[in-house]
């Protein structure tokens, strides 16, 4: 099959999305259109990097979060309805727009579903078991990184106590789109995703092809980061440490040149699985304001000030995506392994486990021969620090919305947000039902399943 037919039929069964059930099923078959059938056609569908590695929604947490600000001139010229209310926690945020945050990570489940469907109906052998293997452990990948995305913007906080009663989301998984949608809970969400990605650890090689794929110490990554979210520290830092076994290069930010608009080249040696999310125009340079108290946290000997962050026209903007670019890199990397582990290490009462993490990372990122190392003995403290760092070590990358989530359950780490301009200002509390995203209107008018309340 050429990619054209692939194209072809996956433009057709696209089109099926946006039409009734009804009419879907009154639709006579084009006996043209060829059906991908080989393990090679169900691969080139999850290599489409335009809709895999740029699908997973994480507009709707970066708009929120407090990393930024903007001014209200740049706020009121702003287009987008769900830009505009996203960034201010309105109780309406669509006023009819189509939702990316929604759909992308849907399609992405779509095409995961239809890789695993194909890979069923394909006998493993001894000539195809590699390959046959990459398809299925990147399918599931795909599936629950999508779920976990979904999860994160319109699902509530991971809370043990709750989480069996709690609404998740839909959990797709075939790819009919005649079957009703039905929200799992939050217990359930965790647990298929949970489920996809430690199968799926068990089929993809410790090396990928491209980075774009995914990979053993990519699903051990993941999986630490789910297991951070639901508070599972023992099982999140066991794969935080699996991933680090595979894979634990680290960048010395001494080495990287400074002096052009976008330090750091995409897949570079700190990226495990790439991913990434197209600025929206409230996140361009153009409007975006680095928050004061993030800046003000680096000391003058970190580097991470100057190669994450620049000076633009009296206002300090971000520059320091692991794509090289305006787009923001949100995939998984192994900077964020380590603050996984050392987090972890702190909570369980592992201090030194929990320094050695810690200060490894440090001493690359501050300039030479600067850095005291950190010596905090208490792990209260110590974890105090850990988070601070954490901040500062992973700015912009899709992941400060799940963590103000996680830590509002603390009241020691809980954080009031705010808007200011001039005399007004807008606030969202911890554990605000404004932390869930509704679902899109449109998703509530097909699917019939139930709006989440704010």
């Amino acid at each position: 099959m050429t990619t054209k037919h692939i194209l072809i039929f996956f433009a057709v069964y696209l089109a099926c999305l946006c039409i009734s059930c009804e009419d879907f099923l009154e639709i006579k078959p084009d006996k043209s259109i060829v059906v991908p059938d080989r393990l090679e056609d169900f691969q080139a569908l999850l290599d489409n990097n335009a809709i895999m590695n740029a699908g997973s929604g994480h507009q709707l947490g970066e708009i929120s979060g407090d990393n930024y600000f903007i001014s209200r001139v740049a706020w009121e010229n702003l287009t987008n309805a769900f830009q505009r209310n996203a960034y201010v926690w309105e109780k309406e945020i669509f006023e009819g727009e189509l939702s990316t945050d929604w759909n992308n990570p849907s399609l992405v489940i779509l095409y995961s579903n239809l890789a695993l469907e194909g890979a069923a109906k394909i006998t493993r052998d001894d000539r195809n078991f590699n390959e046959w293997n990459n398809l299925k452990g990147s399918a599931l990948f795909f599936r629950a990184y999508a779920f976990y995305q979904l999860a994160q913007l319109f699902c509530d906080t991971y809370r043990p106590s709750s989480a069996s009663q709690d609404l998740g989301i839909p959990l797709r998984l075939e790819s009919d789109i005649t079957l009703p949608s039905v929200r799992a809970t939050i217990e359930q969400t965790y647990r298929q995703i949970v489920a996809d990605v430690t199968e799926a650890s068990t089929l993809l090689p410790p090396v990928p092809v491209f980075k774009t794929r995914p990979s053993k110490p990519a699903s051990h990554a993941f999986l630490a980061r789910v297991f951070l979210q639901m508070g599972d520290y023992e099982n999140a830092l066991l794969h935080a440490n699996l991933s680090l076994d595979d894979f634990n290069s680290l960048m010395d930010y001494n080495s990287i040149d400074v002096t052009g608009n976008f330090p750091f080249a995409p897949y570079n040696d700190e990226v495990i699985f790439h991913s990434h999310m197209s600025s929206p125009a409230i996140l361009n340079q153009s409007r975006l304001q680095v928050a004061d108290d993030l800046m003000e946290a680096y000391e003058a000997d970190d580097l991470r000030k100057t190669c994450f962050f620049r000076e633009n026209n009296g206002s300090i903007i971000y520059r320091g995506s692991y794509y090289g670019s305006n787009a923001f890199f949100t995939g998984l990397s192994s900077n964020e392994v380590f603050m996984i582990a050392a987090e972890c290490n702190a909570r369980i009462g592992n201090v030194p486990q929990a320094l050695e993490c810690l200060n490894a990372l440090l001493a690359l990122r501050y300039r030479a021969g600067t850095l005291v190392a950190i010596e905090e003995t208490d792990s209260q403290l110590l974890l105090d620090i850990i988070l601070a760092e954490r901040r500062k070590e992973l700015p912009f990358r899709g992941l400060r919305w799940s963590d103000l989530k996680r830590l509002n359950l603390d009241p020691r780490y809980a954080k009031a947000l705010e808007r200011a301009w001039e005399e007004e200002t807008v606030s969202l509390e911890p554990n605000s039902p404004r932390y869930i995203f509704p679902i899109p209107d449109a998703v509530i008018e097909i699917s019939g399943i139930e709006q989440n309340g704010r």
